[in-house]
């Protein structure tokens, strides 16, 4: 296992609309092959991938990479989906340095959140289409599908 820094902050609870689709998308997600890891204090995360299109129109199958981490099981908790904006990565959410002070995911997985923390497509570790095709309607598309 390898360790990961984590942090979050709470966040009001979502809805059972978008708990349902969090619930499907994880399913999909279980049948991608993922990494998992721990850290020391219970925090567990697990590398996921998710297969999306970027519009209705287009059948292109493409890859967004997330992090699912908690303290212990997921069961009950409010899983909090993080997406960061322009200029970064799920590293966002997820500071490596200083962990203990910067990092929103394991602040929020202390507070007895789980943490869906993502890169939006065409940057990070998800997949990289033509640039043109990444688009704020295609960004909304594909995080409606996740």
């Amino acid at each position: 296992m390898r360790s990961h820094p984590v942090v979050g902050v709470p966040v009001p609870r979502s809805s059972r609309r978008l708990a349902l689709a969090l619930l499907c998308a994880l399913a999909v997600a279980a049948l991608v092959p993922a990494s998992a890891w721990a850290v020391e204090g219970g925090l567990r995360c697990e590398e996921m991938t998710f297969p999306v299109t970027l519009s209705a129109n287009d059948a292109t199958v493409y890859n967004v990479f997330g992090v699912l981490c908690s303290q212990g099981s997921l069961e009950h908790k409010t899983v909090q989906i993080t997406i960061h904006g322009i200029t970064y990565s799920h590293l966002y959410w997820d500071w490596p340095f200083q962990p203990e002070k910067y990092s929103y995911l394991r602040r929020a997985t202390a507070a007895g959140y789980g943490v869906l923390n993502l890169d939006r497509i065409g940057i990070g570790k998800s997949d990289h289409p033509p640039a043109e095709a990444v688009t704020i309607e295609s960004n909304g598309y594909v995080i409606h599908q996740i």
